[in-house]
């Protein structure tokens, strides 16, 4: 089994054969599946070592999973998968907009003083998130119709 790890050197090149793949999902056993692949993209880093990683796969026949990472390089933080899936490609977007970008994070310790910097932070992650969303979205041609 595979557990695929996003790395962004490397999004370009996946294999359309489908495999055997476990994605791990935090708090829950892994999901486990035929498929391969479609997209991985990693944000741009946060407060130095926090980014958001998206991996979409086509599960078959006819499915989608969509797997959001929180990545932390803090001591104090944990990172986390979250894992969502779908009968359409409409259905990925729900799965990204469904997804709280800062219900993982931690930031600063307690105190007046760190208020203003964590404010900032959260705004932060949350802007690069859905940066992140739109560049998905783009990607796999997932508009909105008129």
């Amino acid at each position: 089994m595979t557990n695929p790890t996003p790395n962004p050197t490397h999004a370009d090149h996946h294999p359309t054969t489908p495999q055997l793949l476990s994605v791990n999902r935090t708090g829950r056993e892994p999901l486990t599946f035929i498929g391969h692949v479609i997209l991985v993209k990693a944000g741009r880093e946060t407060g130095g070592k926090r980014k958001h990683a998206i991996t979409i796969f086509h599960a078959m026949p006819d499915r989608y999973v969509t797997q959001i990472e929180f990545l932390t390089g803090y001591e104090r933080e944990v990172s986390t998968s979250w894992v969502r899936t779908s009968d359409t490609r409409a259905g990925i977007l729900d799965a990204l907009l469904a997804y709280e970008p800062i219900a993982d994070l931690i930031g600063y310790p307690d105190g007046e003083q760190f208020t203003r910097k964590q404010i900032r932070l959260e705004q932060e992650l949350v802007l690069k998130y859905d940066e992140l969303v739109s560049e998905v979205a783009r990607e796999l041609n997932i508009t909105e119709k008129l």
